[in-house]
C-alpha cells in the first residue's frame, strides 16, 4: 500500500466519521427535546393521579357522620331545646361540648348550629369570621332540600380554603334551624400537591370556578407566609378554554392565560363546581429547548476538530501499526501451535485424528500408551481396527461426520496385547486443508466402570440391609407385644382384683415394669421409622388447653410423689389447631417426665400462648439444669449428661432426641434454655392452621361521641345439642379368635359378664363356629397358626352373607403404621393394638357396636 493513497482513504472515513457524529448529535437533540416535553406532561399530567372520586367518597362520609350525630335522640332533643330557648346556659354548655367533640374527633372545621333565620346560636368559632350575609345565601340554596348538602369552596383569611356541609333540623315535620360543619379542602389532595410540587418543581396547580370570573393559584401552599392562595381573575374567553380542557381530561392542552402561553391539564373536582389544573408556561419548556441545542451544537463541533486529529494522527502510525501487528500475530500463532502440540501431547486422554477413509492421522504420548503401539504402528492404521464391536463403531463415527455438535458414546477397544479397555469416545469433524477430518478424544474409564459396579453392590446391599431392618423392626414389636398384652393384662386384673395390699403393690410393680419396658420398645421403634423416614402424620384438629390439661392431670400423682406442684398457665382460653395428636402426646409426656425426673424440688410450669401465627409451649422446671456442653449430646441417641458407672438417673436417653425430631417432623422448633442448679426451660413453637377463640358475648357501653355514631351489633351464637344412644344388647355375642392361650384367657377374663365370649384357637375352627353361630362381633388376631392367617380368615368370612356388615376388630401386635394402613384396607372394621388396657378393648367395642346399631 502507497503512501499516497492514505489521504483518499482517511479523508473518506474522517467524511463519514463527520457524518456520523452530525446525524447523532441531531438525533440526540430529537431525543433531548421529546424528553423534556415528556418530563412537562409528566409534571402537568400528574394532576390525573389525584384520585378526585375520593373527594365524592369522603364528602358522602362526612355527611353520614353529621347525620348520625343529629338523627341521636338525646343530640336532637338537645338541639330542638337549644334553638327553642337559646338563654338556657347548661344546656348550651353541653351542646357545645359534644359539637367540639365531634369537630375534634373527625377533623372538621368550624361548626355552627343556626336557627331557621339563619342566626347562630352555637358554634365552635369563636371570632365569628363567617358574615351571615354570605351565610345567609348559602342557606338559600339549601333551604329547599331535605338532606345534607355541600356548599361551594370558598376563602377565609387569604389562606384557608373551605367547604361547608349544611344539614337540615327538624322538629316536628317543619325546619327550626341548620348545622353548618366546615371542612378544610385542602386536606382531600393536600398530600398529594406536596409530593407534586417535591417532584416536579416547576409545575403550578389552579383552582378556577366553572361558572364564576374568579380563580385561586396554589403557591407556596406549604410554607408559613401569608399570601399562600392568591386570587386571579378570569376573562370570559380563558373560562371558557378552561371549560373545554376539562372535557377532555386525558388531554394536554396549550391555553393562553393572560399574556402568557401555558400547558394545562384539567379536571373536574366532583361535589364542586371548581376545576383542578395543572400548568407549566411555554417559556420555561422553549428555554430548556434552547439551553440543550446550544450544548449538543458545541459538542458536535468538539467531536469534528478531535476526529480531525485522530484521522491525521491514525495515517501518520498506519505503516508502522501494520507491521507490528503482523510481526505480533506470526509470535501469536507459533505461540497458539505450541500451545496445541504441547496440550495434545500431555493429555491424559487419548487424542486421534482420523481421516475420511478412517486412517489414524495424529496420535498423542496417551494414546501409544494406553494401546501398546508404537508410532509406525499406530499412525496409518484404520481406527476400527482398535475396536471390539466394529459395526457398531463404523456407525458412529459416520454419524460423527454429518453432525455438526458432535457425538458422544461408550464402546469397547483391544489393546495390542489382545486385552480389553471400556472407552467413551467424544468424536467431531472439523475442517483441515480443504478436508472433513475427525478428532477423537477418546477416554479410558475401567476405573469408573468398577466404581459404577461398586456403588451398585453397595446401593444393592444397603436397600437389603434396610429390608432386612424393617423385617426385624415388625418381628421384634409383634414377638415382644404378644407377651407384653399377657403380662400388662395380667398385672392390671391382679391391681383390680387383690385384696392383700402387699399382692397388689407386687402387681403393680409388675404392671410398672412392664409399661417401662413397653414405652421403651415404642421409643426405639419410633426412632426406627424417624430414621428410616417412614414415620406419617395423621392430621387432627385438637384443642390445645384441654389436651394440655389432661396431660397434666396424668402428671399430677408423679409430681406429688416427688413433693413437686405442677401448675399451669394459658392465654388463650380455646386455640384449635390440626396436628398428629399421637406425636404431639409424645412430645410433652416426654418433656414433662423429664422435668419431672431430674427435679427434687420446687414446681414445673406449664404455658402456652399464640402470636405470630405459631402456638408456643413452654415448660420450665427448678431441677438440676443442664451444662452448656452437654446441651448438644443430650440430643444425640442413647446419650444422657450422667452417663456410664456415674449414671444418676435411669432411661434410655432417647426420649430428647424423639421429642426433637417429632418437632422438627411436625415442622416447628424446639430450643432448650438452662442453667446448672437453676433449672431448664424447654420452648416448643409449632405452626397452625386455625387458631379459633371463644367470642366475647359482653357489650360494654360508652359515653363517647364516636360510640353514638358507631354501634356494633352483637354477634349470634350457635347452640348445638347432643343426644347419646343408648345400647339396646346386654349380652353381645363375640367370637375371639386367638392362638395365644395366654392372651386369649386374659381377653376372656376382660369381658367376663359383659359379653358372651367364644374361643377359636385357629382359622378352621373359625370358620367351622361362624357357619354354625351367629356373632354380634368378631375379634380377630392376625398371626394366627394353620392354613390362614387373620387376614385371610377374615375375607372367608366376609363372603357369608350374614357377616357381610358384622364388626370383625382386628387385635393384634402388628402395629406399625403401614401394617396399621393394610389391615384396616383388608375388611377390618377397627384395630386394637397390643398390648391394650381392660378399658381400652371394651371401649372400642362398645363403639363399633354402637356405630352398627345406628
Amino acid at each position: 500500500m502507497s503512501e499516497q493513497k492514505f489521504p483518499i482513504k482517511y479523508f473518506l472515513i474522517f467524511l463519514a466519521v463527520i457524518i456520523v457524529i452530525i446525524i447523532s448529535g441531531y438525533a440526540f437533540y430529537n431525543s433531548a427535546i421529546k424528553n423534556i416535553e415528556h418530563e412537562w406532561n409528566q409534571q402537568i399530567s400528574s394532576i390525573k393521579e389525584l384520585k378526585l372520586q375520593q373527594i365524592e367518597k369522603e364528602q358522602f362520609q362526612r355527611i353520614k357522620i353529621i347525620e348520625s350525630f343529629i338523627k341521636n335522640t338525646a343530640i336532637s332533643q338537645l338541639l330542638s331545646e337549644i334553638i327553642s330557648n337559646s338563654s338556657d346556659t347548661t344546656q348550651i354548655q353541653k351542646a357545645s361540648k359534644w359539637i367540639n367533640e365531634l369537630k375534634s374527633n373527625f377533623a372538621f372545621g368550624d361548626i355552627y348550629i343556626l336557627d331557621s333565620n339563619a342566626t347562630i346560636i352555637i358554634t365552635t368559632d369563636k371570632e365569628r369570621k363567617l358574615q351571615r350575609s354570605f351565610l345567609r345565601e348559602e342557606i338559600k340554596v339549601v333551604a329547599g332540600n331535605d338532606s345534607a348538602s355541600v356548599s361551594n369552596l370558598y376563602v377565609r383569611d387569604n389562606r384557608n380554603l373551605l367547604q361547608a356541609i349544611v344539614l337540615p333540623l327538624n322538629r316536628n315535620n317543619s325546619r327550626i334551624g341548620y348545622l353548618w360543619a366546615e371542612v378544610s379542602f385542602f386536606e382531600y389532595f393536600y398530600p398529594i400537591l406536596f409530593y407534586s410540587q417535591k417532584e416536579y418543581d416547576k409545575a403550578e396547580f389552579l383552582l378556577v370556578k366553572k361558572n364564576g370570573d374568579i380563580g385561586f393559584l396554589l403557591k407556596n401552599f406549604i410554607g408559613d407566609t401569608k399570601e399562600n392562595i392568591q386570587t386571579i381573575p378570569l376573562k370570559p374567553e380563558e373560562r371558557k378554554a378552561f371549560q373545554d380542557a376539562a372535557l377532555k381530561e386525558d388531554e394536554v392542552r396549550e391555553l393562553q392565560f393572560g399574556n402568557q402561553s401555558m400547558f394545562v391539564s384539567v379536571r373536574s373536582i366532583p361535589g364542586t363546581d371548581w376545576f383542578l389544573a395543572a400548568k407549566v408556561d411555554e417559556g420555561t419548556v422553549v428555554s430548556s429547548a434552547k439551553n440543550i441545542a446550544t450544548a449538543i451544537i458545541i459538542v458536535v463541533i468538539l467531536l469534528i476538530v478531535l476526529a480531525a486529529a485522530l484521522t491525521y494522527a491514525v495515517w501518520k502510525r498506519s505503516t508502522l501499526d501494520y507491521i507490528q501487528r503482523t510481526l505480533k500475530l506470526r509470535k501469536e500463532k507459533d505461540e497458539l501451535s505450541e500451545r496445541y502440540t504441547s496440550l495434545t501431547k500431555y493429555a491424559n486422554d487419548i487424542i486421534l485424528t482420523i481421516n475420511k477413509d478412517g486412517k489414524i492421522l495424529e496420535a498423542n504420548r496417551k494414546a501409544f500408551e494406553i494401546y501398546g503401539y508404537n508410532h509406525a504402528e499406530l499412525i496409518g492404521k484404520n481406527f476400527i481396527e482398535l475396536s471390539n464391536n466394529r459395526e457398531f463403531d463404523l456407525k458412529k463415527i459416520e454419524e460423527a461426520r454429518t453432525n455438526d455438535e458432535g457425538i458422544l458414546f461408550e464402546t469397547t477397544h483391544r489393546r495390542k496385547d489382545g486385552s480389553n479397555i471400556p472407552v467413551e469416545i467424544s468424536a467431531k469433524h472439523i475442517n483441515q486443508d480443504g478436508e472433513k477430518i475427525i478428532i477423537a478424544i477418546i477416554r479410558d474409564f475401567t476405573e469408573r466402570k468398577k466404581l459404577e459396579s461398586e456403588l451398585i453392590q453397595a446401593k444393592e446391599h444397603a436397600e437389603e440391609m434396610n429390608r432386612l431392618k424393617t423385617y426385624f423392626l415388625a418381628n421384634i414389636s409383634h414377638e415382644l407385644r404378644t407377651p407384653m398384652n399377657g403380662i400388662l393384662g395380667y398385672a392390671e386384673m391382679l391391681m383390680m382384683d387383690l385384696n392383700d395390699p402387699k399382692l397388689r403393690e407386687m402387681a403393680s410393680m409388675i404392671f410398672k415394669s412392664s409399661r417401662r419396658l413397653h414405652d421403651t420398645l415404642d421409643s426405639l421403634i419410633d426412632l426406627s421409622k424417624l430414621e428410616s423416614q417412614v414415620q406419617k402424620l395423621e392430621l387432627e384438629n385438637i384443642e390445645l388447653v384441654t389436651v394440655l390439661e389432661d396431660m397434666k392431670v396424668s402428671f399430677e400423682e408423679f409430681a406429688r410423689e416427688k413433693g413437686l406442684f405442677l401448675t399451669s398457665t394459658h392465654k388463650h382460653p380455646r386455640v384449635y389447631f390440626s396436628t398428629d395428636p399421637r406425636i404431639f402426646n409424645k412430645i410433652i409426656s416426654n418433656i414433662l417426665s423429664n422435668a419431672i425426673k431430674y427435679t427434687s424440688k420446687g414446681e414445673i410450669k406449664i404455658l402456652t400462648d399464640f402470636k405470630d401465627g405459631k402456638i408456643i409451649i413452654r415448660i420450665s422446671d427448678t431441677g438440676i439444669g443442664i451444662s452448656a456442653d452437654n446441651l448438644s449430646k443430650i440430643f444425640e441417641p442413647f446419650r444422657q449428661e450422667s452417663e456410664g458407672f456415674n449414671r444418676k438417673y435411669e432411661g434410655t436417653g432417647i426420649g430428647l432426641t424423639l421429642t426433637k425430631k417429632f418437632v422438627e417432623l411436625l415442622e416447628g422448633n424446639l430450643d432448650i434454655d438452662s442453667q446448672v442448679g437453676k433449672g431448664t426451660v424447654v420452648t416448643i413453637s409449632l405452626p397452625v392452621r386455625e387458631v379459633q377463640e371463644k367470642p366475647k358475648s359482653k357489650i360494654e357501653k360508652t359515653s363517647d361521641i364516636k360510640e353514638v355514631i358507631k354501634q356494633e351489633l352483637p354477634k349470634d351464637e350457635k347452640i348445638e345439642l347432643h343426644i347419646d344412644k343408648k345400647e339396646e344388647k346386654v349380652f353381645p355375642k363375640v367370637l375371639l379368635v386367638e392362638d395365644d392361650e395366654v392372651n386369649s384367657r386374659l381377653i376372656k377374663i376382660m369381658l367376663e359378664g359383659n359379653f358372651d365370649i367364644t374361643w377359636a384357637f385357629d382359622s378352621s375352627e373359625a370358620l367351622s363356629l361362624v357357619n354354625s353361630f351367629s356373632y354380634d362381633i368378631i375379634l380377630m388376631d392376625i398371626n394366627l397358626k394353620g392354613e390362614l392367617n387373620g387376614i385371610e380368615t377374615t375375607r372367608e368370612i366376609r363372603k357369608l352373607e350374614q357377616y357381610k356388615e358384622t364388626p370383625i376388630i382386628a387385635v393384634t401386635a402388628y402395629a406399625m403404621h403401614d401394617e396399621r394402613e393394610k389391615i384396616l384396607n383388608s375388611g377390618f372394621t377397627g384395630y386394637l393394638s397390643k398390648p391394650f388396657k381392660k378399658d381400652d378393648l371394651i371401649k372400642t367395642l362398645n363403639d363399633v357396636l354402637m356405630k352398627n346399631i345406628s
